[in-house]
């Protein structure tokens, strides 16, 4: 029992394996990694096993399943692209401390600190101009 219906491993199978290449290969494609694109389809495969009692017999279970696969894809997309920004900002952390070695570490950091009270205010600048509510103790830090 999942889900408080049973599954019918012979149903899903018989719907879900004919589709497996065409996933693979969609994710394949739009992934452009073999090895995550294998990881998406197994990551279909699951979902499709476990939403398997709400699929309606008779209907395109292709494109049941390729939404599932677009879905797992959006995800995937959102992860990578947030962990890149990170490894990229450190990278350029990184080759800046690396440029100028004579620049002490506390520096760098007091002009980051520096820099982002600058961004802060331009901000506060900014969302009055186009007439969003600042928080109180938003323009207030926009000072110090």
């Amino acid at each position: 029992m999942l889900f408080g219906k049973k599954v019918q491993t012979e149903e899903f199978e018989a719907a879900a394996i004919p589709h497996l290449a065409d996933l693979y290969r969609s994710a394949v494609h739009m992934v452009r990694d073999r090895s995550d694109a294998q990881d998406l389809v197994q990551n279909v495969c699951l979902q499709a096993w476990k939403a398997f009692h709400r699929f309606e017999s008779g209907t395109n279970c292709r494109a049941w399943l390729f939404k599932i696969l677009f879905n797992e894809i959006r995800h995937y997309r959102r992860g990578w692209a947030r962990n890149k920004s990170v490894s990229e900002n450190e990278q350029r952390f990184e080759e800046t401390l690396a440029y100028e070695p004579s620049i002490a570490v506390g520096t760098v950091m007091s002009r980051l600190n520096r820099g982002r009270k600058q961004l802060r205010v331009l901000l506060v600048a900014y969302a009055k101009v186009f007439g969003h509510a600042v928080p109180p103790n938003e323009v207030r830090k926009s000072w110090l």
